[in-house]
This record gives C-alpha cells, sequence and structure tokens, in this order.
C-alpha cells in the first residue's frame, strides 16, 4: 500500500490540538460558565440594592419616590427624606467639582404622592392647584418648606396644594381631573405655570401618533407616557448603574480620559468670578425662532385650557418663569436681542385673551443687575432650578394676583359683576 495513505494530511484523519489551542478553548469554556453567574449576580446586587435609602448613595430623593408611583401621581406617597448635600444638575452634567453645595434639604410626600406643603392640613381644602412648572414648582433643591406653593401657604396665608409633577409624567386634563376629584374640596383658583423653555400645544395642533392618541383618548395617552415613565426611571435608577457611572465619570477628568460632559455647558462669568453653569436646552434658546409663530403655537395650548377651565368653574392663572439665560445673559454680555423678549410677547398674547398672568421676567429681571453685583441669585449658580430666594421674590407678586390687588384681576371681577 502507498505510504501517502496513511499520510494524515493526504486522508483527513484528526491531529491532535496544540496545546495554546487548548488553553484558548478552556478560556472560551469558562467565561462560557462565568457569564451566566456574573449576570445574575449583578441583577441580585441591583435589586437587593435598590432597598437601601437613596441618601446613601447620595441619590436626589426627588428622582428616587418617581421610580414607581400610582398612575395619577408623580411620587410614592408617605416618603421622606433628608439629603445633607446637594450639588447642582449642572455641575453633574458637566462632571466638574462642584462650587456650589446646598443641604440639608428635606423632601416629603403626602398621602396623596405629590410634594408635601408642610403648612396644609391634609384634609384643608385648599384655595389654589398649582399644575405644570415640574420640578421648579415640586422643587428640585429645596426643603418642603421652601417650595412656591408652601411659601405661598405659610408666608400669604393662601392655602395652595402642590401638584406639580416629573416633566415626563402625563399632566394632561385626565390628570388634572383626577386629582380634582381627590383633594378633601374643589380649589376655585389654577396656577399654571409655564417655563419658558417649553412649547405648550393644544391636542388638536400636536403633531404625529401622539397628537392622534390625545385627540381621541386622552386617558390613553396618559397611560401610556406612564408606562414609559415606569421604564425609564426602573433603568435609571438602578443603583449598580449609579455606581458605574459615577467610576466612569471619576475617570473622564482629562488626565485619563478627556471630560466629555464639559462640552454639553456653557458658562458665563459673574463680577465676583464665580461661573453660571448652562445646559444646552438653556443657552440654545438664543438660536431658536421664538418670534410671532413660536408665541402663536404655545397660544393653541393657553386656549384650550382656559377652555377646559371655564367649563369646570376654574380660575386661571398662567405664571410666566424665565430661563436662567434669559435672565443673566443679557446683562453679562452687554447684548439684547429678540429671543430675551419671548415670554414678554407671551405675556401680551395672555392678555388679549383675557386670561390672567404673572410674568416671572419682569420681577427677576428688575432683580437681576443688583444681583449680578452682589452675588445673591434667584437661581442656582450650577443648576438650572430657582432657590429659595427667587421663589421669596415671585410669591409676593403672585399671592397679589390670586387674591385680585392687580389690574387683570380687578378688570376680571369687574366682567364677571357686568
Amino acid at each position: 500500500m502507498p505510504t501517502y495513505l496513511h499520510d494524515p494530511k493526504v486522508v483527513g484523519e484528526p491531529r491532535p490540538a496544540s496545546e495554546p489551542v487548548l488553553r484558548v478553548e478552556k478560556k472560551r469554556r469558562l467565561i462560557g460558565k462565568l457569564a451566566p453567574a456574573i449576570l445574575i449576580a449583578w441583577i441580585t446586587v441591583d435589586l437587593v440594592s435598590r432597598s437601601i435609602s437613596p441618601s446613601l448613595l447620595n441619590v436626589d430623593p426627588w428622582l428616587t419616590v418617581s421610580t414607581f408611583p400610582a398612575r395619577y401621581v408623580p411620587f410614592s406617597a408617605d416618603k421622606s427624606f433628608v439629603i445633607q448635600r446637594y450639588v447642582g444638575g449642572n455641575a453633574r452634567a458637566a462632571n466638574a467639582q462642584p462650587t456650589e453645595v446646598v443641604g440639608p434639604i428635606v423632601f416629603s410626600t403626602d398621602h396623596r404622592g405629590f410634594r408635601k406643603n408642610p403648612y396644609l392640613r391634609s384634609e384643608e381644602i385648599p384655595e389654589v392647584l398649582f399644575v405644570k412648572g415640574d420640578s421648579f414648582i415640586y422643587g428640585v433643591g429645596l426643603s418642603d418648606n421652601e417650595t412656591l406653593p408652601a411659601v405661598l401657604t405659610g408666608q400669604y396665608g393662601i392655602s395652595s396644594y402642590n401638584g406639580a409633577r416629573f416633566h415626563d409624567d402625563p399632566d394632561g386634563m385626565p390628570e388634572i381631573d383626577w386629582l380634582l376629584g381627590h383633594l378633601p374640596g374643589r380649589p376655585t383658583t389654577i396656577v399654571y405655570t409655564y417655563l419658558e423653555h417649553g412649547v405648550f400645544l393644544s391636542p388638536e395642533v400636536t403633531p404625529g401618533i401622539n397628537g392622534m392618541i390625545l385627540r381621541r383618548d386622552p386617558d390613553l395617552d396618559g397611560d401610556l407616557r406612564y408606562l414609559k415613565m415606569l421604564n425609564m426611571f426602573f433603568w435609571q435608577m438602578s443603583p449598580t448603574r449609579i455606581v458605574a457611572t459615577r467610576f466612569f465619570n471619576s475617570l473622564e477628568n482629562d488626565k485619563i480620559f478627556p471630560n466629555q460632559g464639559a462640552k454639553t455647558i456653557q458658562s458665563l462669568a459673574l463680577p465676583s468670578g464665580d461661573k453660571l453653569l448652562f445646559r444646552d436646552y438653556e443657552y440654545e434658546l438664543a438660536t431658536l425662532d421664538r418670534g410671532p409663530a413660536a408665541v402663536a403655537r404655545s397660544m393653541t395650548g393657553f386656549r384650550w385650557l382656559k377652555s377646559e377651565l371655564d367649563r369646570r368653574h376654574l380660575r386661571l392663572i398662567v405664571l410666566l418663569l424665565p430661563n436662567r439665560y434669559t435672565l443673566y445673559q443679557p446683562l453679562l454680555t452687554r447684548t439684547d436681542a429678540p429671543w430675551a423678549h419671548y415670554l414678554d410677547n407671551v405675556d401680551a398674547a395672555l392678555h388679549k385673551e383675557g386670561i390672567e398672568t404673572v410674568n416671572g421676567l419682569d420681577y427677576y429681571r428688575a432683580a437681576a443687575q443688583q444681583e449680578v453685583n452682589n452675588g445673591q441669585l434667584s437661581f442656582f449658580r450650577e443648576d438650572a432650578h430657582w432657590n429659595a430666594r427667587g421663589v421669596r421674590l415671585i410669591a409676593k407678586p403672585l399671592a397679589e394676583a390670586i387674591r385680585g390687588n392687580t389690574p387683570a384681576a380687578q378688570e376680571r371681577a369687574r366682567n364677571a359683576i357686568q
């Protein structure tokens, strides 16, 4: 028989694997066994760690209680947290060393699942219900007694219920009607807080599939937004994700890795040398078309809301709140532009529609120069929200409007008599 027939290279007989190949195969099998075990361990640690106090991870309490709220409320009910040290969201977004730290902050929710007003008794009928305004009204960076509804109640004797929600929560008429039905009695006034960077569209002009659902079934729209919110917060509030994110952020220090967060932030220097940090949705207002067309779009929402509240025999007051960039950028750069007067134009359009307003831009703009000079601002430097000083500044003119001590309110009273 020819010799070549016994050659394994010719007849295809298996050759013994080399030592390196065996080691690689062994590692692959080991990884294959370890991967499921690591995944199970990660899920176990993540789920167990969700039960610990958020203060141990220094997690914002208003985020923690947003994780699993009931359908028509923004927060879990009857919760209370104390956070000793709060760092502004813009400083964290920039992955920067904070220069402005506040605390301790007491954050509590009532038995319904809304931010607690410590001056409002649980079964007291509120005169005023606050809606919209998101984190400004429920009070990021503020203690229970520092929110706007609390200041109105404690300082001005106007019983106010804080019905504000997280900005991604469902917040249409079904949610307002649910809250009206679960209060001890019906308020007489709705304060709708409009944030400058938002656009308020009526259901009739809301585009796309969202608009279609909103027009046909507002409750379904709220249900879908609620499910989306639950999914978002479940992942966003993962303790293992939080720890891992903070670890990698610590490496992005421009020494080990570039600081990517700094690219998303713009800053303006105060005369003191301290810096105001702005996120994209703040400083990008200067690049948007905020002219008559933008005002007209938002007016569709205000007209719709006024019609809905009129049917329910509720008075509407719109509180217009400016963006920090609108307030301080013209002063610090000695410039002015039409975009900075968007709220003035919205205010004028609301007055033409007979809708009462309190234009926060007027009051903050009047105080801004002095604030810039002495460094005592109405807003946090390293966070997008107002501080306790800013709340107190706007509480007085809002109280006067609620009590009818403004020209618009007096005109409304005369029209009602006629």
